[in-house]
């Protein structure tokens, strides 16, 4: 065999160490780390352990045991952080939660963020 290659085992994971030079392409949803779950589609969790994505079109860069529920949200990383609404956004921190849409939180620790945002 030439070169490196993915190695399927038996719960359909590929496991493979590889060095890419040049440009990377994913179709579907792409998630990297440890303990992740990500069901949906151009959904994306880029690193971390036990982070959790349950809708589509939203991304959690890293941290651990953060929670993406909204459509279009995003999540960068610290810990035990929520985004269950729509087109939010929580930057770093811990303990964070936003249940209004539209909402950001840039960093911190313990905020409750529940303002609702609606346009026209």
């Amino acid at each position: 065999m030439l070169g490196n290659y993915a190695v399927k085992n038996s719960n359909n994971f590929f496991s493979a160490t590889q060095t890419i030079a040049g440009n990377l392409s994913a179709t579907g949803r792409l998630t990297v780390g440890v303990n992740q779950t990500n069901n949906c589609t151009g959904s994306s969790i880029l690193g971390g352990a036990a982070n959790s994505i349950t809708n589509t079109c939203s991304t959690i860069g890293g941290g651990g045991t953060n929670t993406v529920s909204g459509y279009y949200s995003f999540l960068g990383g610290g810990t035990t952080n929520s985004v269950l609404t729509d087109g939010s956004f929580i930057g770093a921190g811990g303990s964070n939660t936003i249940t209004g849409s539209y909402a950001v939180i840039v960093g911190g620790f313990s905020i409750p963020l529940v303002l609702h945002f609606y346009y026209c």
